[in-house]
């Protein structure tokens, strides 16, 4: 079974269990699997609204505030395996894992694509299937989500 497909199986589990009880089952069963990562999941904070506010209570505004890096160009290489065709003159700094499965917008989660390839990652989590254990910004928002739901259960 691929670690997308895994991720796919978590969000099946999300809505009839709680977060304490699929954070144990999942760290019991995989520490650092990619179906961790439904931990993070918007699902758990906010849910009414959290893709479609500016700022998010747990990971940030929902936008990067940077400018396009002098020769930058799409780093569609690191998503599919091949160089960019299109165009590189307005690159888009989009989330490597996206925000509307849980991804924050930092540094760390930055990724610079073209208009085409922007469209076409889409929040796909296919594409990346990336491991929690690599990615610089998934414990400190695991530790955020845990606090927040910890947090609403004792109100």
């Amino acid at each position: 079974m691929s670690r997308g497909e895994k991720y796919a199986q978590a969000l099946a589990k999300m809505r009839e269990s709680s977060w304490s009880e699929l954070h144990s089952e999942l760290v019991e069963k995989t520490p650092f699997g990619a179906e961790m990562l439904v931990l993070v999941h918007p699902f758990w904070y906010g849910r009414e609204g959290s893709d479609n506010t500016e700022t998010c209570p747990v990971r940030g505004p929902r936008t990067f505030t940077v400018g396009q890096p002098r020769g930058a160009k799409c780093q569609s290489r690191e998503l599919w395996g091949y160089d960019c065709p299109f165009d590189q003159a307005n690159l888009s700094a989009d989330h490597r894992f996206p925000f509307s499965l849980g991804g924050p917008t930092l540094g760390t989660n930055l990724i610079w694509l073209c208009k085409v390839h922007n469209g076409a990652k889409a929040a796909d989590w296919h594409l990346d299937d990336p491991r929690p254990q690599e990615l610089a910004w998934f414990t400190d928002l695991l530790t955020r989500v845990e606090h927040h739901v910890l947090d609403e259960l004792r109100t």
